[in-house]
């Protein structure tokens, strides 16, 4: 490939050309500075343009090394080699330039070792007996091995048996036999299901062993070394029953780059990277084994502004060849690319920009630039005026230079200081008037007002003012920094939060009527009201719940809440208590015309147990009914011991002279059972017997 370039020389914009890159510079600028469109547009002024072409020269060099020590080598023999006849040459009559390596087609790194065709000899391999193939040291040749799963078995122990053939059952638990429940371990009986074995026959193998699934029962697998043939290529000769002996020297490919910048016209280094920031190809030259680069640049056709520049990027790439050492092959690689040069004036001062045309309209560098020279004599006045304290005339000087050039250090600086110094006089006076206020609200709330939760409701109304405070301090930053005088910025930053927390004050107690000592103290109420009267007051006296409404009401009287809810409850728990009073006397004077009555003590009982129960379901207490229950229970226990009968008297006729004195034995026993039967039964009759008092 041949170099092909576009342009060779400074060329002059046309008018149009000028316009468009007008309109480039004045995007430009009013992206960098707060210049005004329509007088941006009467100022700049471009008076001359021209396109300076710029050049990128790289040179890769590819360089073989070889070493000097020759090794022997063992190779495959190819099937078209064909023997010279005549005796290999020994070491010392070789040069290893003589011989060639390979052609490299890149220029990649790369080692390899090359034989000499002098010093090689065709053997018969030993190692396949001139067969190509050797047999499979994995399978012996014979082309499979046993299966790595089953170890050649062809099946596997089964996992749900554990290979016994059998498995527990599942109805009597492996047990053959069933157990009375509890701790007594009585058996009932054996199991029907397996007989009274325990065991029962697995389903899921055939005495204890299932198919091997990886070789499918026949316990081998094809030799994956050879692929079931049971032969491999023999490692020495490759297959082709012969080998190559000789001698081979090692030979390494590395390459070597340089690379050259240069333009037809004098420009920067930082121009001419921004040219060839967008850079197209121009071609390239190339020089193989024994060529000169040289040569091929001087035949090219180039224009003597630029063949210099070439011939210098060459000699410095040129390689220093050595004994071990030489150069393969050269190429050279051209780019090319252009930048435009403007001129022109702007406040009659001159300005010189370089564009790049193909790029973003933002690849633009400044040579001489205008605004940057307004901005800093902008920028020394600013810090003149900081330094006699002008504060005014500081600002408004190192904005002017912003809108110059937006990116001015010092002009910055000065107004980063000013908005520092508002800041802290703002936020410190309106924080420090929010402070006081909630110092004053909180020792107003500690000592004259009334309620329980004061710390509360003070730490609260402190740091809602403080708040505040913060806030405003924040709102009021804006105006405070065009206030340039300090007794009118410090009057505003007093004044304007201390009247806007009096109106505060104003509306939140007098309008809105909020208190947080009332809201603290009355959502405390609300818990306590809440935690000791879980269900409310209901429609009967409970004399707890009384008391704790009256220790709430006792807590809370002198504070600011509202008790109108606490007062009802409590009224309603007085007239419960009236009423569950009445029904007490009610009950005690029916319960004492019961127990001083005439009546039978199991009537008194009875009366008094339907009286408890009656008054209970009311909530009465029936304590004194159980005392007197009690006593009339002791009372019909000493009547019942004192009045028992001794028991029934018997009647036994009397024995006849003429009964026979001699009896059996087993007569007399009899008599004496009947007696003993005869005497429980009455002792159970006298029991029995109810006793009046």
């Amino acid at each position: 490939m041949s170099l092909s370039i576009t342009q060779n020389s400074v060329q002059a914009l046309s008018d149009e050309e000028l316009a468009s890159y007008h309109k480039i510079l004045m995007d430009h600028i009013r992206k960098i500075s707060r210049l005004d469109a329509a007088a941006l547009k009467d100022d700049l002024k471009v008076t001359s343009g021209e396109k300076v072409p710029v050049f990128e020269v790289t040179v890769r060099t590819l360089l073989e090394t070889r070493e000097a020590k020759l090794e022997p080598v063992v190779r495959p023999c190819p099937p078209d080699f064909k023997p010279s006849g005549e005796a290999p040459l020994t070491k010392d009559k070789i040069n290893i330039w003589d011989y060639p390596s390979e052609a490299r087609e890149d220029f990649s790194p790369h080692r390899g070792s090359y034989l000499i065709p002098a010093t090689q000899q065709a053997k018969d391999c030993k190692d396949c007996l001139q067969k190509g193939q050797s047999s499979c040291k994995d399978c012996f040749g014979k082309g499979e091995v046993n299966c790595e799963v089953c170890l050649g078995a062809g099946s596997q122990q089964c996992h749900f048996c554990k290979g016994q053939g059998k498995t527990a059952c599942l109805k009597c638990d492996g047990q053959g036999k069933f157990s009375a429940p509890g701790m007594t371990n009585k058996v009932t009986g054996a199991c029907e299901a397996c007989n009274g074995t325990g065991k029962f026959p697995c389903t899921r193998c055939v005495k204890g062993k299932i198919d091997c699934t990886a070789c499918g029962t026949t316990g081998k697998k094809p030799c994956e070394t050879c692929e079931g043939k049971g032969q491999i290529v023999c490692k020495t000769c490759k297959g082709a029953k012969k080998f190559l002996t000789g001698l081979a020297f090692a030979s390494e490919f590395r390459s070597a780059e340089s690379s050259g910048r240069f333009s037809v016209g004098a420009m920067s280094k930082v121009v001419l990277d921004l040219a060839l920031s967008q850079k197209e190809p121009a071609g390239d030259l190339e020089a193989g084994l024994g060529g000169s680069l040289q040569k091929e640049i001087e035949s090219a056709p180039l224009p003597d502004s630029i063949m210099t520049s070439f011939s210098e990027v060459v000699k410095k790439a040129a390689p220093l060849n050595t004994v071990t050492t030489r150069t393969v092959r050269q190429k050279l690689t051209l780019s090319e690319g252009e930048i435009v040069c403007v001129k022109g004036l702007y406040a009659n001062q001159e300005f010189v920009y370089w564009i790049q045309p193909k790029a973003d309209q933002g690849n633009i560098y400044a040579e001489k630039d205008p605004l940057a020279n307004l901005g800093e004599s902008a920028a020394g006045v600013a810090q003149q005026a900081v330094s006699a304290g002008d504060w005014e005339t500081a600002v408004e000087s190192a904005e002017e230079t912003l809108s110059f050039e937006s990116g001015n250090a010092s002009a910055k600086s000065i107004l980063s200081d000013w908005r520092k110094k508002v800041f802290i006089e703002t936020i410190g006076l309106v924080s420090g008037v929010g402070l006081i206020f909630a110092g004053l609200s909180g020792l107003y709330t500690l000592f004259f007002e009334k309620g329980l939760h004061k710390i509360m409701a003070a730490g609260v109304s402190g740091v809602m003012y403080a708040g505040i405070g913060v806030g405003l301090g924040f709102a009021l930053l804006p105006l405070t920094r065009r206030m340039f005088q300090k007794k009118i910025r410090w009057g505003v930053c007093v004044g304007a939060p201390l009247v806007f927390m009096l109106l505060f004050l104003g509306v939140t107690r007098g309008l809105l009527a909020w208190n947080p000592l009332k809201a603290f103290d009355q959502k405390s109420l609300k818990k306590e009201m809440k935690e000791k009267l879980k269900h409310g007051v209901g429609n009967r006296y409970w004399e707890p719940a009384h008391r704790d409404l009256q220790d709430l009401y006792d807590k809370y009287k002198d504070t600011q809440v509202d008790l109108s809810k606490l007062n009802e409850d409590l009224a309603k728990m007085e007239m419960l208590k009236t009423k569950m009073e009445k029904l007490t006397r009610e009950f005690q004077e029916k319960l004492d015309k019961i127990y001083y009555s005439n009546k039978y003590v199991p009537t008194k009982v009875k009366q008094i147990q339907k009286l408890k129960e009656y008054y209970s379901l009311r909530g009465v207490d029936v304590s004194p009914a159980d005392k007197m229950l009690k006593e009339l229970k002791s009372r019909k226990t000493k009547n019942i011991s004192r009045t028992r009968p001794r028991g029934r008297i018997s009647i036994v006729p009397a024995k006849s002279k003429k009964s026979s004195v001699g009896k059996s034995k087993k007569k007399k026993k009899k008599k004496k059972t009947k007696k003993k039967k005869r005497k429980k039964k009455t002792k159970k009759k006298s029991k029995k017997r109810k006793s009046w008092p």
